[in-house]
């Protein structure tokens, strides 16, 4: 498999549906004007109103737009992942991510307002930070460095003389890492404590202390013709070139070889030239 992506979405369905889905929602919820409905509070929604519902959906729409840019770039960067895993298991694993983020937040949040009603966590984050985080770690496992570039920098608190330096080493995965970095600082302390728990939560699952990530699949989506294969669209379309091809010689040898009958045996002896063979008429 080739290390560099095809430019586009054309074969990344559920990479399309993600970046759709993190700008639609959110435009359609200002639009009516009802992004309140996505916020996860503790005091006072889940605490006197009882609206439990917000803990299953606070993860579909970011309530600030610039987290929904940085969502979307995220989901293009992690265009990757379906190359490799294929889209059937790569939306399997995004699904489970989603199931495991949000139980696991919900619960912790509940848990650490009723036994320290002290500790502040009000609230959770909104958008898809915590699915985003914990397939973070998939994406780091899975995608290998292309390069690495060693930047030095004189430390300006030497003296000329002094040949100190500072050493910064980058790859091509640092502008994912600032992406990142800005997410989790655009939604303050409860976006790092989160985003912490939900890098967690993605380290469990590939190494399979949380199960489901090699044998859990969505079984009406299995016959999915787009779904069924990690090969990209244009590895799918010299695939099947390639089989037509096989296809088209081998028949061609089979009628090749219904031609040539059981009968026509190769002759013993090599042929005579005509005047060998008059002398031959002769000497008998």
């Amino acid at each position: 498999m080739s290390v560099e992506n095809p430019t586009g979405l054309h074969n990344y369905p559920v990479t399309r549906t993600c970046m759709i889905l993190t700008a639609v929602v959110p435009f359609l919820m200002a639009v009516t004007n009802d992004k309140y409905i996505f916020l996860a509070q503790y005091d006072p929604f889940i605490n006197q109103y009882h609206q439990y519902y917000r803990f299953f959906i606070y993860q579909f729409c970011a309530v600030n737009e610039s987290d929904v840019m940085l969502l979307l770039l995220l989901w293009y960067d992690y265009r990757h992942v379906e190359r490799l895993f294929g889209s059937y298991k790569y939306i399997n694993v995004i699904l489970l991510t989603l199931i495991y983020t949000t139980g696991i937040l919900s619960l912790l949040n509940v848990a650490v307002n009723v036994l320290f009603p002290a500790i502040i966590w009000n609230k959770l984050p909104t958008g898809t930070l915590p699915t985003v985080l914990a397939l973070f770690h998939f994406y780091k496992q899975y995608t290998p460095q292309l390069y690495e570039v060693n930047l030095s920098l004189s430390q300006p608190w030497f003296g000329k003389s002094s040949n100190s330096s500072f050493r910064w080493t980058i790859n091509n995965q640092v502008f994912l890492n600032i992406t990142i970095i800005l997410l989790l600082l655009n939604q303050g302390l409860v976006g790092i404590g989160c985003g912490l728990i939900c890098w967690i939560i993605g380290i469990f699952m590939e190494k399979g202390l949380l199960p489901g990530v090699d044998n859990w699949r969505l079984p009406f989506l299995r016959h999915v013709s787009h779904l069924d294969t990690p090969l990209s669209g244009s590895s799918r379309y010299r695939m099947i070139q390639s089989q037509q091809q096989t296809t088209e010689l081998d028949a061609l040898n089979g009628i090749q070889g219904e031609n040539v009958h059981p009968d026509d045996e190769a002759p013993d002896e090599p042929e005579r030239s005509l005047g060998v063979q008059f002398l031959d008429t002769f000497r008998r």
